[in-house]
């Protein structure tokens, strides 16, 4: 089994992306879009939805209304002044200084209030902004049970100069055709492909997108030169929910033994009412692993400690390579360890993804 601390994304590490900040420019009904134009919604407030044109020649076409011809990829809004006064439900972003957050005003008459320091009076975090949802460590769903994630028409093109050793990058992406990481200074260069797989087309339902972890384990890469990562889907919408990138710990050489538990978490609100018939709310879920590894007894210390810091610190863990499932980025709920043999400790954890 392996860890991956996460190095934490700034705004020096991501050198470039093709994906822009916003808001677009509203829609107008008399242009003509091509194929991969993003324009803002029509609507009274500041907090504006994007869309994405799916087709050449969109000329009329209502994104709110047409979703042959557009899709939704996120929302935005005006930089923060603090000059400017705020309604209720307008919004307001900050990508700058590190910030990267999206907020929405809870009042009217909302001015000069900064929402960093805002306790909730005037001022609540949405999310973090579209271009850097990719990069906030967490795999959540925003008010409308929607993935939080990084959406971009075709292609998501980032490049990033860690100042530290990289071997691994996991990349959680809810929908693509490929993913691509390289380095120019090492000659390192991988494609995975995502499409085409019988067994993926066979689970495929009503085009539904489910959420992957591709996993880049053997990335050369030293510290201050650059990573590419493609997130390819050609005349679709380029959805990354979580980019994870960092030197990876081997923990046990074995992987988790098997016999580990992996499902998940469901939210849901389920309740029977009068009539025996169930009503389902449908809530977010959350991934979820119990593994049993052996540690060295050399080791063995070093992990305890190294869970003891780490607590309450979402990590990239994989159970074993070759089971998506067995990849969960997220916290160790509890962890236990059992000395059964002189040289061995067997360790059990409980994971829950963020």
């Amino acid at each position: 089994m392996k860890i991956v601390p996460p190095i934490t994304v700034t705004d020096d590490i991501l050198v470039s992306s093709n994906v822009d900040v916003g808001p677009a420019a509203g829609w107008n009904s008399g242009t003509t879009y091509a194929l991969g134009d993003v324009v803002s919604g029509v609507n009274a407030i500041s907090l504006k939805t994007q869309y994405a044109s799916l087709q050449n020649g969109n000329t009329n076409h209502d994104p709110a209304a047409s979703t042959g011809w557009w899709r939704a990829i996120g929302q935005a809004a005006a930089e923060y002044d603090a000059g400017t006064t705020y309604v209720a439900e307008d919004g307001a972003q900050l990508d700058a200084d590190g910030t990267h957050r999206l907020f929405r005003s809870t009042r009217d008459d909302n001015t000069g209030n900064d929402p960093t320091i805002d306790a909730g009076d005037h001022w609540l975090v949405q999310s973090a902004t579209n271009y850097w949802a990719m990069h906030d460590l967490a795999l959540g769903f925003s008010i409308g049970n929607t993935r939080i994630a990084t959406r971009w028409p075709e292609v998501i093109d980032n490049v990033y100069a860690p100042t530290t050793d990289v071997d691994t990058v996991v990349v959680w992406v809810v929908d693509a055709a490929t993913v691509r990481v390289s380095v120019a200074d090492t000659g390192y260069d991988e494609t995975v492909t995502l499409t085409g797989d019988a067994n993926e087309t066979k689970w495929q339902l009503n085009g539904v997108a489910r959420l992957r972890a591709i996993a880049f384990e053997d990335v050369n890469h030293a510290g201050g030169s650059e990573i590419r990562v493609e997130i390819n889907n050609p005349g679709g919408i380029a959805v990354c929910a979580e980019l994870i990138m960092g030197k990876a710990i081997e923990v046990a050489d074995n992987g988790a033994e098997w016999g580990a538990q992996i499902g998940i978490q469901d939210y849901s609100n389920i309740q029977a009412n009068d009539f025996g018939v169930l009503v389902v709310s449908k809530r977010p879920w959350h991934r979820t692993a119990s593994y049993q590894i052996w540690v060295a007894r050399a080791d063995a210390d070093y992990f305890a400690e190294f869970m003891t810091l780490y607590r309450g610190t979402a990590l990239q863990f994989i159970g074993q390579p070759n089971y998506r499932l067995a990849c969960v980025f997220g916290l160790a709920r509890s962890f236990k360890g059992q000395m059964t043999l002189p040289d061995w400790v067997v360790y059990s954890l409980d994971l829950e993804s963020v």
